[in-house]
């Protein structure tokens, strides 16, 4: 994603909120006193989430943070922000096949049923984060999944939906 000191960046699926704290560290202010422009909402569709990500994220200094409780495939545009969001995060929910190492008994509960549930909802997610994102932004599109029907075919389904898109905004 690389932010830069100065962006507007946005974490549309962000708890429990380890990513947004990189976020906070990358766009910090580059020394105390400096003037920054930066500003970085984290958000979740769960407030219980959204808390826990705010009691982590509220230690960090400088960058103005912005925590909300919203549904991702419906996140406001910001009054402000002009054209959109320099930087987009969507980490979106998926079936978690990917944490399987980690977690062996989430792939004994996986099923195929799971991933076709994710699917809809990660292609409107992506499709809400490409709509945020300002002309020459950065939007980085990721799950936890090894499932193609996560992971490309949701990146697949959006492009065709953008007819003669390129990749590029």
């Amino acid at each position: 994603l690389d932010p830069q000191p100065g962006d507007a960046v946005l974490d549309l699926c962000s708890a429990p909120g380890s990513k947004t704290c990189q976020l906070l560290d990358a766009i910090l202010c580059p020394r105390l006193g400096a003037k920054d422009t930066s500003l970085l909402v984290a958000n979740d569709i769960q407030a219980d989430r959204s808390e826990r990500l705010w009691s982590r994220a509220k230690w960090q200094h400088c960058v103005p943070l912005m925590v909300t409780a919203v549904d991702g495939t419906v996140f406001p545009s910001i009054a402000g922000l002009g054209q959109g969001f320099d930087r987009v995060l969507v980490d979106a929910p998926c079936s978690s096949d990917g944490t399987g190492r980690k977690e062996p008994k989430r792939l004994e509960r996986w099923n195929v049923t799971s991933a076709l549930n994710h699917h809809t909802l990660q292609i409107d997610l992506l499709r809400r984060g490409i709509q945020l994102l300002k002309t020459g932004g950065r939007l980085v599109y990721s799950t936890c999944s090894l499932n193609p029907l996560e992971c490309e075919a949701v990146v697949q389904a959006v492009l065709r939906s953008a007819g003669d898109c390129d990749g590029s905004k």
